[in-house]
């Protein structure tokens, strides 16, 4: 039986914790070098290595926005005013 790693896995199939996104991001940034071969984006097993040992440090996830504040409701009709109980 032969013990076979490959050199290089598809950004589907890597061993990461890491979403397809943040690898572009990396990539974009020049943190990790990524692949492109006939339609298909590797990453390779180094790369692999040098993000899982820290060495790479990988960008976070760029800042939210905040959620949206619930909108007031415009007033209404104005209520009628309230007459004492004893006033009649």
């Amino acid at each position: 039986m032969l013990n076979y790693q490959p050199r290089a896995y598809t950004l589907h199939g890597a061993p990461l914790p890491f979403s397809k996104a943040t690898l572009h991001r990396g990539a974009a940034q020049g943190r990790i070098i990524l692949i492109h071969v006939g339609g298909k984006t590797l990453i390779g097993a180094d790369e692999i290595e040098r993000i899982l040992s820290g060495k790479a440090d990988l960008p976070e996830h760029p800042a939210r926005r905040k959620p949206p504040q619930p909108k007031r409701r415009p007033p209404g009709r104005p209520r009628k005013p309230q007459q004492p109980a004893g006033a009649e």
